[in-house]
């Protein structure tokens, strides 16, 4: 048990052994104190129901997991922050960016899948929309959390403006 609260605290800020590493703790405190308790009460069935109670727990904490990897590795649809965040990096990144028609993001796992359309001024030559979509491109990729981005640009907008 202090092996785990070591191992806690050293790996705290990695978020796949929290989950794993809180599990344990409770798992293992928990497993002492029923049988103390049963112990001290004189009730000799604390052990025994204690342990069917770690069981849900356990059973409960990872069928979460299973629901939350399962639906991430679907492609769930990321938070608003997220759609936010990259918005903004968007539409600041330069002032030939005049709209973003499209932004999609999205979980591969962990990580994120960012699709987006910029519109840019019919005046842009080729080499720089490239170089511009490219920049784009690396600077998503670079947030954190951002596994991969595609960037299109676009010369024309489809939206309509009254």
């Amino acid at each position: 048990m202090a092996q785990a609260g070591v191992c806690g605290t050293w790996g705290w800020r990695l978020t796949w052994s929290v989950d794993r590493l809180q599990n344990d703790v409770v798992f293992n405190v928990f497993s002492l104190l029923f049988p103390l308790v049963g112990e001290w009460l004189h009730w000799r069935y604390l052990d025994p129901l204690g342990g069917c109670v770690l069981s849900l727990y356990i059973i409960f904490e990872w069928s979460h997991t299973l629901t939350s990897n399962a639906k991430k590795l679907a492609g769930k649809r990321a938070s608003p922050a997220e759609h936010q965040r990259i918005a903004y990096l968007l539409t600041r990144f330069s002032p030939l960016v005049q709209h973003v028609q499209h932004l999609s993001v999205y979980h591969s796992g962990d990580a994120f899948i960012v699709e987006c359309d910029v519109v840019l001024p019919s005046s842009t030559t080729l080499t720089q929309g490239h170089n511009l979509g490219e920049s784009i491109q690396y600077a998503i990729e670079q947030l954190e959390g951002v596994e991969r981005a595609y960037v299109h640009g676009k010369h024309a907008c489809n939206v309509f403006v009254a």
